[in-house]
């Protein structure tokens, strides 16, 4: 897979790609660059990180968003 045939894969992602859409894009560049026992590990590593990021990004609010979650968190910490 080349980098215009990726683009054309990611192109043709429906415009409300749902969870099973976007893994098995994912799944498939993975397959398409390196063997299936290499990209099973790659996308678990690339599952691990993203867990990470998304535990790190829960655990403090975001100062410049605004949504109901990052405003209520900034709310109840504890001002000295």
């Amino acid at each position: 897979m080349g980098l215009k045939d990726f683009r054309a894969a990611l192109e043709a992602l429906p415009e409300k790609a749902s969870n099973d859409d976007i893994i098995d894009f994912l799944a498939g560049v993975s397959v398409s660059f390196m063997p299936p026992e290499d990209a099973m590990k790659a996308l678990i590593l690339a599952a691990k990180r993203v867990a990470e990021y998304a535990q790190a990004v829960s655990d403090e609010p975001d100062a410049e968003c605004d949504c109901p979650r990052c405003t209520a968190r900034r709310a109840a910490q504890v001002k000295h």
